[in-house]
């Protein structure tokens, strides 16, 4: 004989689901703020691990890219530019 056929769990039964259903509506609930709260849980981890790096790490990327591209036209290929002053 299973739970469900036993006249006397169909209370309990009964409570249980309606336990589960009010358990399930919050989870939907939570579902739905799930990604417009995951985008500030990124930040705030952005930010965390930002503070813990050293102020080496932290150098402003604009700096970065002008350093970059500064090295590159140096460059031509194999060979080096060099100036001539006459």
């Amino acid at each position: 004989m299973t739970l469900l056929q036993h006249t006397g769990s169909h209370q309990l039964l009964r409570r249980v689901a309606s336990h589960l259903q009010s358990e399930l509506s919050v989870v939907d609930e939570l579902q739905l703020l799930h990604e417009p709260l995951g985008l500030f849980a990124k930040v705030q981890e952005k930010t965390i691990s930002e503070k813990q790096r050293p102020p080496a790490q932290l150098e402003d990327w604009r700096r970065r890219r002008k350093l970059a591209h500064e090295r590159a036209s140096m460059g031509v290929g194999l060979y080096q530019v060099e100036e001539l002053v006459i």
